[in-house]
């Protein structure tokens, strides 16, 4: 009886199980998807920097070009 107690202990200590598997599986996947959100916000943040100084320039070219027309 008591070397049955200790093999299911054993079982239970060391078993893997589908529901651990699965569990691995999300929380690889949430930090996988984790990672992937920060790429996309910096690559984001890069972009719309760019893309301000763009704006910025485009939008001092039409001022100056309204300016020599006025005058």
């Amino acid at each position: 009886m008591e070397k049955y107690v200790e093999k299911e202990k054993y079982e239970m200590e060391y078993s893997f199980s589908l529901t651990t598997a699965v569990m691995q599986l999300i929380s690889l996947l949430m930090v996988i998807l984790l990672f992937a959100a920060l790429i996309s916000g910096i690559r984001y943040f890069d972009w719309k920097r760019k893309h301000d100084v763009e704006m910025g320039k485009k939008l001092d070219r039409v001022i100056e070009l309204l300016g020599k027309e006025r005058s």
